[in-house]
C-alpha cells in the first residue's frame, strides 16, 4: 500500500506531499487541476517511461518519492532480498529522479537500481488501472495471486502444504528427466569410468602419502650424511668430555653446597638434574636412530617407484591426491547409479506418482 507520496518540481507541481489512509482515497477537482499529473508521478514510481517534459520549467530535475507498506507483500520482499537490497519488513522507500536531460535515476531504500528491477519490484506493490491500458486483472498470473490472497487467512496451512508438495513433485520430475536424458551419455562413459576406478583403486591412495615419501626418500638419499651427524651428536653425549658427565659432576657439587648452605641452590639443582635426564634420553634416542639409519637401495627404489606412480596419476587426472580420492568415490557412486538405473528410475516414478496424488488431494481440498 502507498502511504506517502512526495512530489517536487514535477510538471506544474512545485512541491506536494500526500498522506494516504487505509481504504479508498478519491482525488477530485476540475479539469486541469492536476489530478492526472499526480497519477503520472505515481506512474514514475512503478517504472513508466520518463521524459524531460516532466521536469518543471527552469528546474534541473524532478523528484518523486513514495513510502510503501510491504508488510503483507511476501513476493516483493522475496524479490528485494534476491536483489541484495536491505529490506525493512514494514516499509519501503522508492525514489525516482528525472533530469532535464531526459535521463532518470531509480532508487529503492537509497540503493540505486535499474529501471527493469524497479518495475519487477513495483509490479507486486502497485497497479495503475487507466483507460485503454493493459491491466493486471487481465493477467492469468495475477488471478492466482488474488485467489491465494483471498484464501490466505482461512487456508494458509493447506496452501503452504500445496506449494511444498507441488515443488517436491516438480523436483522429482526434473530428477527423472535428467536421469533419462543423461542415460545414453552415461552408458557410453561407463567403460571409461570403470577403467579409471580400477586404476585409482589399485593405487591404494592415501592422504599425505606424497609428503611422507618425500621425507623418507630424502632420508635414505642422505643416509650417509645423516649417519655421520647422528654419530657426532651421540659422541658429544658419550665421549670422555661428555656434557652429561659434567652435569652429573655439577649436580654432586651442588649437593655438597646444599649440605653447607641448605635450600639456597635447590631450584638450580632440580634444573640441572632435569636437563641431565633429558640428555640421557636423547643419548639413547640418537643411538636407536643410528641403528636404523643405513642406505638401502631396494627400499629407495620402491619409494621412488611409488612416488612416480602418484605423480603420474596427478598429471594424468589434473588433481592432487585428496582430489583423486574424492574423484574415486565419485566414480564409484556414478557407476553404481548407472548399473542401478532401472531400479532408480522405477523408484523415482513411484515417488512422482505418490507426490502427484498428494498434489491432487491437497488441491481438491483447496477447491
Amino acid at each position: 500500500m502507498l502511504q506517502t507520496l512526495s512530489i517536487k518540481q514535477f510538471a506544474i507541481i512545485e512541491e506536494l506531499e500526500i498522506q494516504f489512509s487505509d481504504g479508498l482515497t478519491v482525488l477530485s477537482g476540475e479539469t486541469g487541476s492536476g489530478k492526472s499529473i499526480i497519477i503520472d508521478a505515481i506512474g514514475q514510481l512503478i517504472g513508466m517511461r520518463a521524459s524531460s517534459d516532466f521536469v518543471r520549467h527552469g528546474e534541473k530535475k524532478a523528484v518523486i518519492e513514495g513510502i510503501f507498506d510491504i508488510d503483507e507483500s511476501k513476493d516483493a520482499i522475496h524479490i528485494l532480498k534476491n536483489m541484495d537490497i536491505d529490506v525493512d519488513e514494514d516499509f519501503l522507500l522508492v525514489k525516482r529522479e528525472i533530469f532535464s536531460s531526459g535521463k532518470s535515476l531509480c532508487k529503492i531504500n537509497n540503493q540505486t537500481v535499474t529501471l527493469q528491477d524497479l518495475r519487477k519490484v513495483m509490479q507486486e506493490l502497485l497497479d495503475i488501472h487507466g483507460q485503454h491500458e493493459t491491466q493486471s486483472l487481465l493477467k492469468q498470473k495475477y488471478h492466482l495471486t488474488l485467489l491465494d490472497n483471498y484464501a490466505e487467512s482461512r487456508y494458509q496451512d493447506l496452501l503452504d502444504k500445496y506449494h511444498q508438495t507441488f515443488q517436491n513433485y516438480k523436483a522429482k520430475k526434473k530428477e527423472l528427466e535428467d536421469l533419462e536424458s543423461a542415460d545414453q551419455a552415461l552408458l557410453q562413459r561407463l567403460d571409461l569410468m570403470k577403467f579409471q576406478l580400477e586404476e585409482l583403486s589399485e593405487a591404494h591412495l592415501k592422504e599425505g602419502e606424497i609428503e611422507r615419501l618425500e621425507i623418507d626418500i630424502k632420508r635414505i638419499q642422505n643416509s650417509e650424511k645423516l649417519s655421520l651427524a647422528l654419530n657426532n651428536a651421540h659422541m658429544t653425549l658419550t665421549d670422555e668430555n661428555a656434557i652429561t658427565d659434567r652435569l652429573y659432576e655439577l649436580s654432586n657439587h651442588l649437593l655438597t653446597i646444599n649440605d653447607i648452605v641448605p635450600n639456597k641452590y635447590d631450584k638450580l639443582k632440580e634444573d640441572i638434574d632435569q636437563f641431565y635426564y633429558i640428555l640421557e634420553d636423547a643419548k639413547h634416542e640418537l643411538y636407536d636412530e643410528m641403528a636404523n639409519t643405513e642406505f638401502d637401495e631396494q627400499v629407495l627404489n620402491e619409494y621412488e617407484s611409488r612416488m612416480n606412480l602418484l605423480n603420474n596419476l596427478k598429471r594424468k587426472y589434473g588433481k592432487d591426491i585428496s582430489e583423486l580420492i574424492a574423484y574415486q568415490e565419485k566414480l564409484n557412486n556414478e557407476i553404481n547409479k548407472i548399473e542401478n538405473y532401472e531400479q532408480s528410475t522405477s523408484q523415482l516414478r513411484e515417488e512422482i506418482n505418490a507426490l502427484y496424488n498428494q498434489v491432487i488431494e491437497v488441491g481438491q481440498a483447496l477447491s
